[in-house]
């Protein structure tokens, strides 16, 4: 019973998937240019490390599409599409992903998106990292990113507030039960003020029965070439007491910041287990299309360094 169920999830997330595409590559043909972009994506993703801390990292072809819906007193909705079909190395196959695939609607005192998109919760929910090899704490506490549902959006002159409500099921769509009600507010704007700071709470099932009650204080902040992000979330997970810690220091070199090493360190706790892992990470800006991407990554429990190396290229069609 349980594999037809699956089976039958899958099913319906390709399906979905190919409509989106097809929905996507429509409009994008019949939209006007001034409206609407669309850009080609590539990676190729090689090392032992692969896929263990980020599922989008792996080599892949896919396709990035906005389209901003607009009326007389501006923009009204903005659709994206973020999809990509990936070369599965454990089971052999390809297969396909889906990173945004959302409508997000617009007015004077908030944003409203349905669709996939990202969770309100952590700095995840506030800063765009499919593409990178360092994963936020999101991937240790949720096991993915962006979530089936919908959620909110208020902009203020001092941060923002967010709210969400989702299948807790990443990219697949479950609905057996499991759900995630997420929300977080923040004070700073990292592209005015150089920092970010946020209050987060989530509540709900995740798929596989997984009960979570988190609460999550994290914070940004840029100064010259310095970055510094730290993340803390407390509570409980399927039943136990949970905490998890992420920091992540980074500074860039060259001119116009092509080059980067950053430093990331993740602890978690559940029950009486407990795992750290030690990250390096080293990303070189070839020029506007074409990035490389390097990253080792320690466990505790592990004597050797995993290694991997990530090119990946993006631009417009």
């Amino acid at each position: 019973m349980a594999k037809a169920r699956s089976k039958s999830n899958s099913n319906n997330f390709a399906t979905i998937f190919l409509l989106a595409l097809v929905f996507s590559l429509t409009t994008a043909a019949c939209a006007l240019a001034n409206s609407s972009l669309l850009f080609k994506e590539a990676q190729l993703v090689i090392g032992q490390g692969q896929s263990q801390h980020m599922p989008m990292q792996e080599s892949s072809l896919g396709i990035d599409y906005l389209n901003r819906l607009s009326g007389d007193s501006g923009d009204r909705a903005l659709l994206a599409f973020q999809g990509r079909f990936v070369w599965n190395n454990g089971k052999n196959r390809i297969e396909p992903q889906i990173y945004n695939s959302y409508i997000k609607f617009k007015n004077p005192f908030t944003n409203l998106w349905l669709g996939h998109s990202q969770a309100s919760y952590g700095l995840n929910s506030y800063f765009d990292s499919h593409a990178l090899l360092l994963a936020p704490l999101g991937m240790t506490d949720f096991g993915f990113e962006n979530d089936w549902g919908a959620g909110l959006l208020r902009d203020t002159n001092w941060g923002d507030i967010a709210i969400s409500y989702t299948l807790g099921s990443g990219m697949s769509v479950q609905a057996e039960g499991n759900h995630l009600a997420s929300t977080r507010i923040s004070f700073g704007v990292i592209n005015q003020r150089n920092f970010n700071i946020g209050l987060s709470k989530a509540n709900g099932t995740l798929a596989q029965n997984i009960a979570v009650d988190f609460t999550g204080l994290d914070g940004a902040l840029l100064y010259e070439n310095y970055e510094l992000r730290v993340e803390n979330t407390s509570g409980a997970k399927s039943g136990l007491s949970y905490h998890s810690f992420l920091v992540r220091g980074g500074i860039k070199f060259l001119e116009e910041d092509r080059l980067k090493l950053e430093l990331q360190q993740v602890n978690s706790e559940q029950g009486t287990m407990s795992d750290q892992a030690t990250f390096f990470g080293l990303t070189y800006i070839f020029d506007e299309n074409l990035t490389f991407r390097l990253m080792g990554q320690s466990e505790a429990m592990a004597k050797d360094i995993k290694l991997t190396f990530q090119g990946y290229f993006y631009t417009p069609w």
